[in-house]
């Protein structure tokens, strides 16, 4: 895969009376391979990847300090079942980004029958979120999150996001929801 950049610096305002190097039109693209390992069984699983294996600069002789920087992720979560329609579902999320502490993403999911999710999350020093999935066939969700700053001095900024979400499974072999009707239509 790989990130496209562009930007037309030429409409900036220029007070300097020397040329300004910015006042051009930048455009890339930035070659990106990622890779990772993802285990499951049916109530835990465990993942690690880097997304993004290239550290790219993105400065074509300008003074830009923007750059791709390698991410690291550790994820695990599990299944809990309370009884046959219930169920609790935590995860935890490791990311390490160069030249950055690492953050901590914890999520927990109420979920009836695997059908309908409801949740919330916290990433450390950062933000948390409001979540709810709703299982629309054997390989969609349909979803919807809210998040904010949870930092003082972020929450003041209107950094607040609605997202709507569609999750794809892919692949072959039975959903949960799908060992589930079978179930009941075999009692």
């Amino acid at each position: 895969g790989g990130n496209f950049y562009n930007a037309d610096g030429t409409g900036l305002n220029s007070y300097g009376i020397g040329i300004d190097p910015a006042q051009q039109i930048l455009s890339s693209f930035n070659p990106n391979v990622g890779a990772g390992i993802y285990l499951q069984n049916d109530n835990y699983w465990l993942s690690f990847s880097i997304p993004r294996l290239f550290n790219v600069n993105r400065d074509d002789g300008l003074v830009i300090t923007a750059k791709d920087r390698v991410h690291s992720y550790l994820g695990a979560g599990a299944k809990l079942s309370l009884n046959d329609n219930f169920s609790l579902k935590p995860s935890v999320m490791l990311r390490k980004v160069e030249g950055l502490p690492i953050s901590m993403d914890v999520t927990g999911f109420f979920s009836f029958q695997d059908r309908v999710d409801f949740g919330v999350s916290y990433r450390t020093n950062a933000s948390m979120s409001l979540m709810a999935f709703i299982n629309a066939s054997s390989s969609l969700d349909i979803g919807y999150a809210y998040e904010t700053p949870s930092e003082q001095l972020l929450s003041g900024i209107s950094l607040k996001t609605h997202e709507i979400i569609l999750r794809i499974r892919l692949g072959k072999g039975m959903q949960t929801g799908e060992k589930y009707n079978i179930h009941k239509q075999a009692l």
